[in-house]
């Protein structure tokens, strides 16, 4: 008897895949991924920032990965630098 065990997508996020907000608008693509943290690449007169795993919503290869957030909701959850790793 196993019940079915959703995958957690940051399991399947990919350094070079787009970004998407949950409401469809485009804020870059997957730089690095550190822990359970991954930066975002934007723009050339934005900086890169970090986003916690907490804020995805899906990510399936090929395809661009969803924020559980409102683009603008986003600056609430932006880091400049990685969390550290738990020891």
């Amino acid at each position: 008897m196993s019940a079915y065990q959703p995958v957690d997508p940051f399991l399947r996020l990919t350094v070079g895949v787009p970004i998407y907000t949950d409401d469809g608008q485009k804020i870059g693509t997957v730089k690095e991924i550190r822990g359970r943290s991954f930066k975002v690449q934007t723009g050339l007169l934005q900086r890169d920032y970090w986003l916690s795993a907490d804020c995805l919503d899906s990510a399936t290869a090929g395809e661009p990965a969803i924020l559980r957030v409102a683009k603008d909701e986003l600056d609430r959850f932006k880091e400049d630098e990685a969390p550290e790793a738990a020891a």
